[in-house]
């Protein structure tokens, strides 16, 4: 599983880092269109809360830049991403502490 996700990993960074250095901000935007614009159903919903500054400002530019994207989705495919980009850390950081307590 972690070869898995290293993989995934690495190729996930490489392809932002190559975007990030050698990309037009139209290829950035389209980038980030994709990956987090997308509008998702959410069927299995969980309350969190966040910090009202951020809040506000997703509430001010969403409707702007893609208004038939969910506040909702927009958050859980920027948490989606995030677990995605840090699962090796995340993994080797759980699997220390379970060692620990066993």
């Amino acid at each position: 599983v972690e070869s898995y996700v290293k993989k995934e990993i690495t190729a996930s960074k490489t392809y932002t880092e190559s975007l990030s250095k050698d990309s037009s901000i139209d290829s950035k935007c389209s980038f980030y269109r994709k990956r987090f614009l997308v509008c998702k159903r959410a069927s299995n919903r969980s309350h969190i809360y966040i910090d009202r500054e951020c809040a506000t400002l997703i509430k001010k530019v969403l409707p702007i830049i893609a208004p038939d994207a969910s506040i909702l989705g927009f958050v859980s495919n920027i948490v989606a991403d995030h677990l995605e980009r840090h699962k090796p850390e995340i993994i080797k950081m759980y699997n220390d502490k379970i060692s620990k307590i066993m």
